[in-house]
């Protein structure tokens, strides 16, 4: 009876194990973000065996790559102004996991999207994997009246921010604090209040949004806060202290900054034409529905900062180019899911022009939403992998095959 039990368990492990050999590839090491090769890599039960030389002269190479976190998508919201329904969540994870992404932060979403979320995944559909941070906080506004306190939480009382920082700080998740300043304002954070904060933060770290705002940035930095979101611009830079940018960590949202730059200037054509040679989804789901959406979208009062001036700051602070962070921002206005996330690393890419651009992507967007394992592409590690027709930097779209789960 023994021999039967143990034939029969070698049969099913037979059955069920999967071998993926893939072709002849280059692969980055994520060591110092230099391509090794050519090799051949083998997988065996989503666990990577055997990395061995490959031929020199082979007429097509591939390029591997972990695969890629996004640090910022609001999944309730469809990019063109409107809102997603249930129905609608599991393609647009789906899209995701077509470009690579297979961890997610989900920030400013209602409860139904979580629930959703998890009855996908009893039912095994192959999802990436989503965090969903707490409610962001934020002074009471008259910028924006009355907001849906399912999902963000505010007060006009500092001690009652204080009971939800304290009530959030159970989550490994940073804490997100909202900080723009607007004139009409009774209430705001102060520069005392954010220091108590941040002292309070202890395990956790505070995420500030600034929404690219001078004094907002520079109040965050001056109380010692390293994690902001949203751009800052060269032109007001030179305020900033050069030890604050040194351990800055930044989450610029430059995609979403860059389609309201190039909507209020009316020169997005170039953008759609990109994409729609680069990416079929783009091309047959999305931009059939574009034409009138941007319509109704093109007159904005308000006077943005050129979107050059915000690449500048990265391109003379060094020491940004090495900790940003990957947040697409999706579900912003033109900021589409899946796509958004591709669209920002090719900006990082041609900002930075090294390889290290990637480490936004595969290990700072990451380690930023908690995700902990190993991910290096190595024998015995996980097989979370991207593999791409040209080296990313010449074709962030050219993914012929996404290994996962």
């Amino acid at each position: 009876m023994k021999l039967i039990v143990l034939a029969l368990l070698l049969l099913s492990a037979k059955v069920f194990s999967k071998t993926i050999i893939l072709p002849y590839s280059y692969y980055l090491d994520i060591k110092d973000y230099t391509w090794k090769g050519p090799v051949q890599i083998t997988i065996q039960d989503q666990i990577i065996t055997q990395i061995q030389n490959a031929p020199q002269n082979a007429k097509t190479y591939y390029y591997i790559t972990p695969s890629f976190c996004d640090a910022q998508v609001t999944l309730s919201l469809n990019a063109l102004g409107g809102t997603h329904n249930k129905e609608e969540l599991k393609e647009t994870l789906e899209i995701y996991l077509q470009h690579g992404i297979t961890y997610i932060l989900s920030v400013f979403d209602p409860p139904w999207v979580k629930n959703s979320y998890l009855e996908l995944k009893k039912k095994k559909f192959k999802l990436p994997e989503i965090y969903f941070s707490e409610r962001p906080i934020m002074f009471s506004t008259k910028e924006y009246g009355e907001l849906p306190k399912e999902i963000y939480f505010y007060s006009e009382s500092f001690q009652e921010i204080l009971n939800e920082f304290r009530e959030q700080q159970n989550s490994r998740l940073p804490i997100l604090l909202i900080h723009r300043y607007f004139p009409e304002n009774d209430f705001y954070f102060t520069s005392e209040s954010l220091y108590i904060l941040k002292n309070l933060a202890k395990n956790n770290f505070l995420s500030v949004a600034t929404f690219a705002n001078k004094y907002s940035t520079l109040d965050a930095l001056r109380v010692g806060i390293e994690y902001l979101q949203h751009p800052i611009s060269i032109q007001w830079s030179q305020d900033i202290k050069k030890e604050h940018i040194k351990k800055l960590k930044l989450l610029p949202l430059l995609n979403v900054y860059k389609n309201l730059f190039l909507l209020q200037t009316q020169n997005l054509n170039e953008e759609f034409d990109f994409l729609n040679s680069n990416s079929n989804y783009f091309n047959k789901k999305i931009f059939p529905k574009i034409e009138n959406s941007i319509s109704f979208q093109t007159d904005i009062s308000e006077k943005t900062v050129p979107f050059s001036s915000y690449l500048e700051f990265i391109i003379k602070n060094p020491s940004i180019q090495r900790n940003l962070i990957l947040g697409s921002g999706a579900g912003n206005f033109l900021s589409f899911h899946g796509i958004s996330t591709i669209q920002e690393l090719k900006i990082f890419g041609e900002t930075i022009q090294n390889n290290f651009y990637l480490k936004s992507a595969i290990e700072n967007s990451c380690k930023y939403i908690g995700v902990n394992n190993n991910r290096a592409i190595q024998v015995g590690g996980k097989a979370e992998l991207i593999l791409f027709k040209k080296k990313p930097i010449e074709n962030p779209f050219s993914i012929e095959k996404v290994i996962w789960r």
